[in-house]
């Protein structure tokens, strides 16, 4: 098929209860930078970017490998300029430390 790359939706924690208890599950309300969205790995992986990068066994690093290996590349979709759904200016976004 000559595919050559990726293009993956926006994979990071995001805000899922807005308001009502939901919000919508879109990639834009971004909560942490740093954590993957539990919904995109295997039950039990470590969602934290920074406490994976030594060992690089998640899923999310194992799809990279496979992908490097087919001499594909990965693009990750990432939205910053939606990333507090606050609208009233009063909360900053939220990181972990």
């Amino acid at each position: 098929m000559g595919v050559t790359a990726v293009w993956l939706t926006p994979l990071f924690e995001q805000v899922e209860a807005l308001f009502v208890e939901q919000a919508a599950i879109h990639g834009y309300w971004t909560k942490d930078f740093k954590r993957l969205n539990p919904r995109f790995i295997a039950k039990g992986d470590n969602p934290s970017v920074n406490q994976t990068q030594e060992t690089k066994d998640t899923v999310f690093d194992k799809l990279v490998d496979e992908l490097h290996q087919r001499k594909m590349k990965l693009v990750l979709d990432i939205v910053c300029n939606h990333s507090n759904p606050d609208f009233s200016g009063k909360n900053t976004m939220m990181v972990s430390k």
